[in-house]
């Protein structure tokens, strides 16, 4: 099972931002049903990996969901260059964001399948 959650309630309740929501209907992903929800503690024993998009997230997921068993880890540490997911909210840069998901997204994957 794959879900997605904030680490603020800014966005809490709403659908994606209109540039994901192009970005993905270009590539025939569907929106469908998605809204945003906060991360909550239950998270931490729901789910095996918890990945975070960048540091600070990662700060922030150890202080909302405390002592779990979850593998919590940096979305792009598992390419060749490991860094933060730039926010295309704030680079206008959707592709770019697309394409370093999409190759992190493989990479995990296979990771995953190996544990």
């Amino acid at each position: 099972m794959i879900d997605s959650a904030g680490t603020s309630g800014w966005h809490e309740g709403e659908p994606p931002h209109r540039g994901t929501h192009q970005k993905l209907k270009e590539h025939a992903i569907s929106t469908d049903g998605m809204v945003s929800r906060p991360l909550v503690q239950e998270d931490g024993q729901k789910f095996d990996y918890i990945v975070c998009m960048d540091h600070d997230n990662i700060e922030q997921t150890k202080r909302i969901i405390g002592k779990t068993h979850a593998k919590i880890m940096r979305y792009l540490d598992v390419i060749d260059e490991p860094k933060d997911v730039p926010d295309p909210y704030y680079t206008g840069d959707f592709e770019e964001t697309y394409q370093l998901c999409m190759e992190a997204n493989q990479r995990l994957y296979d990771e995953i399948m190996k544990a």
